[in-house]
């Protein structure tokens, strides 16, 4: 029967009303499910309904002009194509035929199939026959088409690369930071697959066609999802997490030829394995793509822990110009919430960033405080700097010194130094600056508060150690003793430092010690050939700056005539032994650091002079000689 019927429909409040034709023939074919711009063979066939039975309509056969047209649904505007038939010639066989079809874009199509040349005045099934009925206008039909994208590109918005890694290229952005990554949905082209997640990493994916249907505002509705999948670079590195808005719909942020997401953030660095999926899209589910993107660069560098520790603790604590001290660091490499980013260590050591060690005179009259050129660093270890395990970068126990402020010297050999100070030392970390940080992306100190002012330079700031360096110069001293020629002499012994105007006894220092068999001995004056005069073996530390145990024997027999001499010890804790005194002594109780320029030709071990014979035991009688000692 051949009528007229309108239909009502309603899907969740919606109602749609249209009229259909029922009719005795039609071109049919079942509904396809299909991907943007791949091509797909259909089945067709002609339909006849006779006595309330359907079959196929055997007499319609031979090759065909056929008419084709899209009608488009969701969306219900035309994208960028229409359903192209790829057949040259249509024949059907017993009513059937095969249509080679390709939509190159999304969502819902219906193919329109009409045969022009069949209608009731001119075709093959129109003639009434086995009570078939005549065909009431054209021969038509239609195919519902559902094509859904091929998968996503996912591409860098303008002067982004996504090609950076833990080894090599440009970086991206900082850990933690949000990047923008645009997901396009592509159409399949001759030689993609269709299996399996699809890699994307080389940019021509950006270049490919797209299907804009899936941004019109009526589209089916499809929900993409950005995840990572695992780590690019380093190997083995840890993968992190992504965060941010990772979920939105293809009516939500586009701009008509990608979605937006521009709130996604990596708590990493290196290198990401980042994925875009969709697992329904007119009940299909779109390749999922991956790429790899990078490169990520930590957001900050924080101090963790740190301390000074002074060569001397006894009291106050301090420590001498040259005397070493200890400095210990622990700096991890954050992203931007604080967390480590464990791949940091196994960045190429070109893109980790050079820390420098820097110290400050903290006396709040310097203004000019930078005094980093006299830190000793040489006794850390090489390399220190790019020394990073995962996130993290320890000195430990590392040796420096403040050095002594050194005078002009024509001779290389000799150390001449200059009394200075005290300086109250603070240490600090800070970066070394790079000219391609816009390209490479760089890090830096989270906590930049001291201050550091170099001569004819623009103040910058540092990242702190906690604690600081009372650096003084220090000098051992031996008075000068003389008695009467057969007794022992004490010869007094003490520490001083400059205190900015003189020398002052060092009362903090309990700890510089001093071994007396370790000396030189020079004859000044002798009244008798004699050399038995020696120091007593005294092993001992200074107390409050002073020690008053190293004596000095005159080295004569007992009831030995009177013998008057004079004499100059030298206490050995120089590298070296005083120049011009002939001494082969050199085991040394390292203190260079309490060495001094006692006779201008460099700094050297304290010696004193020590004088027998002054007198003979009665205070009372003076003797001329007296008057005759040598001074050196």
């Amino acid at each position: 029967m051949i009528a007229d019927v309108k239909v009502f429909a309603q899907i969740k409040d919606i109602v749609k009303s249209n009229r259909y034709k029922f009719v005795p023939y039609k071109f049919y074919a079942e509904s396809q499910r299909i991907i943007a711009g791949k091509p797909k063979n259909i089945d067709v066939s002609v339909l006849s309904c006779n006595n309330n039975l359907v079959d196929v309509e055997t007499s319609y056969s031979g090759v065909r002009n056929l008419n084709f047209k899209t009608e488009y649904i969701s969306p219900s505007t035309k994208g960028n194509g229409i359903i192209n038939v790829r057949n040259k010639n249509i024949k059907f066989e017993s009513g059937k035929t095969s249509l080679n079809i390709m939509y190159p874009d999304s969502g819902i199509v219906n193919l329109i199939i009409t045969d022009p040349s069949c209608t009731n005045d001119n075709c093959m099934v129109n003639k009434t026959k086995n009570n078939k009925r005549a065909i009431d206008g054209e021969l038509t039909g239609s195919v519902s088409i559902f094509s859904r994208p091929w998968t996503f590109a996912m591409c860098p918005q303008a002067n982004d690369s996504f090609t950076g890694t833990a080894s090599r290229g440009d970086g991206l952005a900082a850990a933690g930071d949000a990047f923008v990554v645009r997901a396009r949905p592509l159409q399949w082209q001759t030689g993609d697959k269709v299996n399996n997640s699809i890699d994307v990493s080389d940019d021509k994916y950006c270049q490919r066609p797209i299907t804009p249907n899936f941004f019109a505002q009526d589209a089916p509705v499809a929900t993409v999802t950005a995840s990572v999948v695992g780590i690019d670079t380093p190997q083995n590195g840890h993968s992190g997490e992504l965060s941010g808005i990772t979920r939105q719909q293809n009516s939500d942020l586009h701009d008509n030829t990608a979605m937006i997401f521009d709130d996604l953030r990596w708590s990493e660095v290196g290198s990401v394995k980042l994925a875009m999926t969709a697992d329904s899209y007119l009940g299909m589910k779109i390749n999922p793509s991956q790429r790899a993107i990078g490169r990520f660069y930590p957001k900050q560098f924080v101090i963790k822990d740190s301390a000074i520790i002074n060569a001397h603790t006894e009291s106050s604590p301090f420590t001498y110009m040259d005397q070493t001290f200890k400095a210990n660091v622990i700096v991890e490499a954050q992203n931007a919430v604080g967390e480590p980013t464990r791949n940091y260590g196994a960045f190429a050591p070109r893109l980790k960033e050079r820390l420098l060690l820097t110290a400050v005179d903290l006396n709040s009259n310097t203004r000019l405080n930078d005094v980093s050129t006299r830190i000793d660093q040489s006794n850390l270890v090489v390399g220190w700097q790019h020394d990073w395990q995962q996130a993290q970068l320890t000195i430990n126990d590392g040796a420096l010194t403040f050095k002594r402020l050194p005078k002009n010297n024509n001779n290389s050999a000799v150390t001449i130094t200059t009394a200075d100070g005290p300086f109250k030392v603070g240490l600090g970390l800070s970066v070394l600056p790079r000219s391609e940080c816009l390209v490479s992306g760089c890090t830096d100190f989270a906590n930049k508060t001291q201050p550091l002012q170099r001569y004819n330079q623009s103040q910058v700031l540092t990242a702190p150690l906690n604690g600081w360096v009372d650096s003084r110069y220090g000098r051992m001293v031996l008075d000068d003793a003389s008695g009467v020629f057969d007794q022992p002499l004490t010869m007094p012994l003490k520490v001083e430092s400059w205190n900015g105007d003189q020398f002052t006894i060092n009362t903090d220092d309990s700890r510089s010690h001093f071994n007396s068999q370790w000396s030189c001995k020079q004859i000044i004056y002798t009244s008798k050939p004699h050399a038995k005069a020696s120091l007593s073996a005294t092993t001992n530390n200074v107390l409050q700056g002073k020690n008053y145990s190293l004596q000095v024997l005159p080295g004569i027999d007992e009831n030995e005539a009177y013998i008057k001499q004079q004499l100059r010890f030298w206490l050995r804790i120089a590298a070296q032994p005083a120049t011009n005194i002939g001494c082969t002594e050199n085991e040394n109780v390292n203190q260079p650091w309490l060495t001094f320029n006692w006779r201008g030709i460099g700094d050297e071990d304290p010696s004193g002079l020590v004088t027998f014979g002054n007198y003979r035991g009665n205070d009372r009688i003076i003797y001329r000689s007296e008057n005759a000692s040598i001074n050196p």
